[in-house]
């Protein structure tokens, strides 16, 4: 796996309202993808997923997100064209991301 752009580390504040905290990467060469990692801190609860078009995202929407329990560390594998979502089951919470730029087979 060979990196096609230097590594990003952030922290992403997510609140009950699902957001687009990891946006896609138009510019990405053929073959790509990016090896997220998201560190979710020890309270509250958030819920992670992918999803390719976010425009349902929004105030009194329901979403089916998976919930990930306080202190896990969550590896997704991102095409150029997906986003990651997220959102906290209370109040808000900061999450750690980092995100590597791959070319190649994962």
């Amino acid at each position: 796996m060979i990196p096609y752009k230097k590594t990003e580390s952030y922290r992403a504040t997510l609140v009950q309202e699902a957001r687009v905290f990891v946006p896609p990467d138009p510019d990405a060469p053929a073959g790509s993808y990016r090896c997220v990692q998201v560190l979710i801190p020890d309270s509250p609860k958030v819920s992670v997923a992918i999803d390719k078009d976010p425009k349902d995202l929004g105030l009194n929407r329901e979403y089916k997100m998976p919930v990930w329990s306080p202190g896990a560390q969550i590896t997704i594998r991102l095409l150029p064209d997906q986003w990651l979502i997220g959102a906290s089951n209370i109040s808000f919470a900061e999450v750690s991301v980092i995100v590597e730029y791959l070319m190649g087979v994962p």
